[in-house]
């Protein structure tokens, strides 16, 4: 065997593996495995229930909680020992504001934020589940809809005072002086409670520290523990949502099949509505439009809007220049001498020949006389047929013609 064939597989493979020690020791000398946090902002579910973050952190300190929408709970309230926390009530009949009523004497806790501003000229809104206690909300437009101020709150039983962060702009007024307890900040009443029956009503002017932004700041996560705590064997409702959804979601909610079977009746139908029946007919052939046929409507409708003089115009300024290219002595006459001068030799009047050519007035009512002065002009232009006479009768005018021509 040749030295050069024992040599050269193994120096290949040892170049081979000499590189490949090579580039991996450089790229572990210039890179190194790092763990980065992108922040993308919150999650559709996060997006859509404000208290996500607040239901996850009470799970985790096993207080039994869940985040609803909609107005069930308000329609079916829990049981007395739970707590109710509603991002504002919205309108209420009769019967709902007594049964609510009824259920905090018996022992429930609803925590709600104060939605309804307070006028002072207006008149009071049976609605309002909240004046009935002598809540009233104001509104601070001196204050940036985005300034926050910092209220202590101290929580009975508990020995360290929290700090709570609430909108500058909105705050509270206890109007009957009932209030039991009360978080102030910036000067204004913040949180109010009122003791009813058996339960309490906590209103808050906003819940924005309770929400998913909010939550995380302060002591905020505390409060909510410490504020919402249940009584024994009760749970936390959080209703992030309490407006009415739109016929559309109850009708799917409601009967989802019947919609689907609805939307394909209609595909169906729009489909049969579409459908051919029968076969294709022939494309029509284009028929040739008569060239005469376009001229004598053209010219009908020139002669409804009065304008069948312009008919002629044409044709006698044809005429007068076959005259004067036949006859070089015409161009130095005026209109008048050069109707007299071909008057003369074609034996028709001169007042008739100006007519024709050199029209003073647009008469309708002479078109067919004139057309057929203007054709025995062209027959006459010819020198040979200058001193004939041109017969007449044959282009005798239609009567009702200006008398000048008879």
């Amino acid at each position: 065997m040749p030295a050069e064939r024992r040599i050269g597989p193994p120096l290949i493979w040892g170049l081979a593996i000499t590189l490949a020690v090579m580039l991996t020791s450089w790229f572990l000398n210039n890179f190194e495995r790092q763990t980065r946090e992108i922040e993308t902002g919150f999650s559709w579910n996060a997006r859509k229930n404000a208290f996500l973050a607040a239901e996850r952190f009470l799970l985790r300190l096993d207080i039994a909680a869940e985040s609803v929408a909609g107005r069930g709970r308000l329609r079916d309230l829990p049981a007395p020992q739970d707590v109710l926390l509603v991002k504002g009530l919205g309108p209420m009949n009769d019967q709902r504001r007594e049964a609510l009523h009824q259920w905090l004497s018996a022992g429930g806790h609803l925590v709600v934020e104060a939605m309804e501003l307070w006028e002072p000229d207006a008149e009071a809104d049976s609605r309002d589940f909240l004046a009935r206690y002598g809540v009233r909300l104001r509104e601070s437009e001196e204050k940036p809809p985005d300034d926050t101020v910092i209220g202590e709150v101290d929580v009975e039983h508990y020995p360290v005072t929290l700090e709570a962060e609430f909108l500058a702009r909105y705050y509270l007024e206890d109007a009957e002086g009932e209030a039991h307890g009360a978080v102030s900040a910036g000067g204004y009443y913040r949180l109010l409670q009122y003791r009813v029956g058996e339960g309490a009503l906590t209103v808050a002017s906003d819940l924005a520290l309770f929400s998913n932004a909010g939550i995380g700041e302060r002591d905020h996560a505390l409060f909510l523990a410490l504020l919402t705590e249940p009584q024994e064997g009760g749970m936390i409702w959080l209703l992030y949502d309490s407006g009415v959804p739109g016929l559309g979601t109850l009708l799917w909610r409601s009967a989802p099949y019947a919609l689907i079977a609805a939307a394909c009746l209609v595909v169906i139908t729009l489909w049969h509505l579409g459908a051919r029946l029968g076969p294709l007919l022939p494309a029509p052939e284009p028929g040739r439009r008569d060239l005469l046929a376009h001229l004598h409507a053209l010219a009908h409708f020139q002669w409804r809007h009065g304008r069948g003089s312009s008919l002629t115009r044409v044709t006698r300024e044809r005429v007068e220049r076959a005259w004067l290219r036949r006859h070089p002595p015409l161009r130095g006459l005026n209109p008048t001498e050069r109707a007299a001068w071909i008057a003369e030799r074609t034996r028709i009047a001169a007042v008739q020949v100006q007519g024709a050519l050199y029209p003073q007035a647009e008469d309708n009512r002479l078109l067919v006389a004139r057309t057929a002065l203007l054709q025995r002009l062209w027959l006459a232009v010819d020198r040979r047929g200058i001193g004939r006479t041109i017969p007449h009768e044959a282009h005798e005018p239609t009567r009702g013609a200006n008398s000048e021509y008879r």
